[in-house]
């Protein structure tokens, strides 16, 4: 499985509740429920997912911080890193903590809910990356970095769409928002200069 078939696995509900749309509150809701394993009331099923897939990627956003931290060779590049790791970890306290409030489980530290850690999560990008060095490792990393936060902004604003009920979990997602597509930005202007330099003069 190539890392962007790991990333959409790991959005999976996200995706679905974006298209679902208000179908998550109607009739089928016991069946969508079913199919996504939320164990919840129907009014708050979609919170649920929401939540549990805001940890996932939070968690293994984190490992590809600390990651671009040890190995990149580029100082703009190990500051992205360290950019990830700052915004992830205080968006998965506030995810932790809005979990919590609901009695919801969402795994511990960096683990995702079927137990795994990021780093095995990702396990198939994450050890490509490992197997890189300097401006090639910096290359394919925001190129990474570029295509995760492209699809969870996407994903990101399919939930906030339909999240009208949950009040606390979508101010959450509102405030995620900005600061993933920050990242994407910031990716897609790295990425640039990385391969500008990589160009014969």
């Amino acid at each position: 499985m190539n890392s962007e078939a790991r990333f959409n696995a790991a959005i999976f509900g996200l995706a679905l509740l974006g298209l679902s749309g208000p179908a998550i509150f109607s009739a089928e809701s016991k069946k969508l429920d079913s199919r996504l394993g939320v164990e919840s009331t129907i009014p708050n099923a979609a919170a649920t997912q929401v939540l549990m897939d805001l940890h996932r990627i939070n968690a293994m956003e984190i490992e590809m911080g600390k990651m671009a931290q040890s190995k990149s060779p580029t100082a703009e590049v190990r500051q992205y890193g360290a950019t990830l790791v700052t915004d992830h970890e205080s968006a998965q306290k506030r995810v932790t903590a809005l979990a919590s409030d609901r009695n919801v489980s969402v795994g511990q530290k960096n683990e995702t809910p079927s137990g795994e850690s990021a780093t095995t999560y990702k396990n198939d990008s994450m050890s490509h990356l490992n197997t890189l060095k300097g401006k090639a490792f910096d290359r394919a990393f925001l190129k990474q970095m570029v295509a995760d936060h492209t699809q969870a902004a996407q994903m990101l604003r399919r939930a906030e769409s339909m999240l009208a009920d949950a009040n606390d979990v979508k101010m959450l997602v509102k405030e995620v928002i900005p600061v993933v597509e920050r990242h994407l930005s910031l990716a897609n202007d790295l990425l640039r200069q990385v391969e500008k330099t990589n160009r014969p003069s």
